[in-house]
């Protein structure tokens, strides 16, 4: 009845389900006079705990033992005695005060705009990214031309559930086993040529779209979307790779050229930040105070990377990344007694061969007074700083992986 209570119509991920309009209103009567009558006495007397009435009404929809989803209706109740301690801030998206904060800090072009309309803003931006990733790379073989009608499609879906239906109904199969390329089998997956690694239309699609509405929402909340551990093949990383060479129509190599310069001293329009390999694993590992501690010791170069923008410079934001980065494999050393000693020895073995190309330049190479001085600085310079490259080495290796953590800058 229209006065009556159901359960929402929507794509549950925590509880890897999706509720159909028809399904919320195909219930037992029963069912909606129950959750209506509990909903208006917690409302009218706040008898009972909404939460626990919610979780039952589930139980009850889904015919599952009342309690199958106590510990989820516990840990909601906790996040509301947080918000009602203070101990999380909590603001209320439509608030008008919150409104015109956010509003004062957008550029021009995207004041006053709602959800809906950046979200139409942002998809069409990121639909070009993709299509011309596809019209690339043709990662699907004989797929390709139809992932691309696909995602024109769900560009115009501003529905989250919406859209995930629409690609689950066209690629039905969310595991790769897709058309192939010729000469391959029906169930063989296709890899995507960017990077080797296993692929499918429902997996890239869902990813871009994924992408776009939360960047819409990020700011929508004036805030920054970051994407944190983005595997190889997620649409996140096609992004970051584009957005720090933003697609444009070129015209001759010298505009080219001109663009590759003006990189090094102006800004990039839509810019990322990129943090890469083990600094990600390293960051979600931190107990919370050891993240503290960094976050104090640290705290210049953290600014400094903060406060990127797309009106900074896109040779600095690498600067300040590279520099965070490093940071933070410095903060993460362990300290060990075998991995001192086994340093130790490497580095008395790679400094005793050192002193033999020393003593052998001094005494029999350059003896003769023929050898030029810059040459001779050279040498000695090698001789000084080759024990340092190891470590140097060791952490470049270290910081370089497949998976990116990518911060998108701008609007």
């Amino acid at each position: 009845m229209p006065d009556q209570y159901t359960i929402r119509p929507l794509e549950y991920c925590a509880l890897d389900c999706t509720i159909s309009y028809t399904d919320a209103l195909s219930q037992p009567a029963e069912f909606y006079q129950n959750l209506t009558e509990k909903i208006n006495l917690w409302k009218q007397q706040q008898i009972g705990n909404l939460p626990e009435i919610i979780s039952f009404a589930f139980s009850s929809f889904f015919e599952k033992p009342e309690d199958t989803y106590a510990y989820l209706a516990q840990r909601w109740r906790d996040w509301l005695n947080a918000v009602a301690c203070g101990l999380v801030l909590y603001e209320n998206q439509n608030a008008e005060d919150v409104r015109n904060r956010i509003n004062k800090g957008r550029e021009e072009q995207i004041k006053n705009m709602d959800f809906d309309k950046l979200f139409a803003r942002y998809s069409r931006q990121n639909n070009l990214i993709l299509e011309t990733h596809l019209k690339t790379k043709k990662p699907f073989g004989t797929k390709t031309v139809d992932a691309i009608e696909t995602l024109h499609q769900v560009a115009e879906m501003s529905q989250r559930s919406e859209a995930f239906a629409y690609i689950d109904k066209k690629y039905p199969d969310k595991l790769g086993i897709v058309e192939a390329h010729t000469g391959k089998t029906p169930t063989e997956k296709i890899p995507d040529g960017t990077d080797g690694t296993d692929s499918t239309p429902n997996q890239l699609l869902k990813s871009w779209y994924q992408f776009v509405y939360q960047r819409t929402l990020a700011t929508h909340l004036g805030a920054c979307l970051i994407a944190v551990a983005a595997t190889p093949n997620a649409y996140e990383q096609i992004a970051g790779r584009s957005m720090a060479d933003f697609i444009e129509e070129e015209a001759g190599i010298f505009r080219k050229m001109v663009r590759s310069f003006k990189h090094l001293t102006t800004a990039n329009p839509s810019s990322s930040l990129t943090l890469s390999g083990s600094i990600t694993k390293i960051l979600g590992g931190m107990p919370y105070h050891v993240f503290s501690c960094f976050c104090y010791e640290a705290r210049t170069t953290i600014d400094n990377w903060r406060n990127c923008s797309p009106t900074t410079p896109l040779r600095t934001q690498k600067l300040h990344t590279r520099n965070t980065a490093y940071l933070i494999q410095k903060a993460s050393e362990e300290v060990s007694l075998l991995d001192d000693a086994k340093g130790m020895r490497n580095k008395t073995a790679l400094t005793f061969v050192l002193a033999l190309i020393s003593v052998f330049c001094d005494q029999i190479w350059f003896n003769d007074g023929t050898v030029p001085l810059w040459l001779v600085v050279i040498v000695t310079w090698f001789v000084s700083v080759v024990p340092d490259f190891g470590e140097l080495f060791a952490w470049i290796r270290g910081v370089h992986s497949s998976a990116k953590t990518v911060v998108f800058m701008g609007d």
